[in-house]
């Protein structure tokens, strides 16, 4: 029992550490303020990793032209039926 407690309380550090790391980066930074202004986080289909430099660019444009980003919009019919 005491070594699954100590395997979550790993777990959540990792996260945190984590967690910071991308607060720190560029993406990050840009994607909390897509959050605060939008109050929604911006939506992505994992064709990106978290940190991956254009979705840097995609959250500044969405932010610069007032329209949260949404990137289910900007799919083909074909890809939304492959989406989840």
């Amino acid at each position: 029992m005491d070594i699954d407690k100590e395997i979550i309380k790993e777990d959540k550090k990792r996260a945190e550490r984590n967690n910071e790391f991308y607060n720190a980066s560029d993406v990050g930074r840009a994607y909390k303020k897509h959050l605060d202004k939008f109050g929604i986080p911006p939506v992505t289909y994992s064709r990106h990793g978290p940190h991956d430099a254009s979705l840097l660019h995609v959250y500044l444009k969405a932010i610069e032209d007032g329209v949260p980003y949404n990137e289910y919009n900007q799919m083909t019919p074909e890809e939304r039926l492959y989406s989840y």
